[in-house]
């Protein structure tokens, strides 16, 4: 099973200036645009500081984020 961490890394490498993700206010204006390779870089950022923490694979945290794509970052 590939897992989330994979499938965006492959995203990155495949196809790195498509848009992955658009944030937006309420009344729908784009506050944020972020490429596939964008977001891999957070998230292989945020797995690197995580780990920097002692977490590994496997281990289990609690997160606590209104929705933003700083949640899909770290999940």
């Amino acid at each position: 099973m590939t897992s989330l961490y994979e499938h965006i890394n492959t995203l990155a490498r495949l196809h790195p200036n498509k848009v992955a993700l658009l944030s937006c206010d309420e009344a729908g204006n784009t506050l944020e645009s972020i490429t596939n390779w964008e977001l891999f870089s957070r998230v292989a950022t945020a797995a690197s500081g995580l780990a920097g923490l002692g977490l590994r694979r496997g281990d289990r945290i609690a997160l606590l984020f209104e929705n933003s794509p700083e949640l899909l970052v770290v999940s």
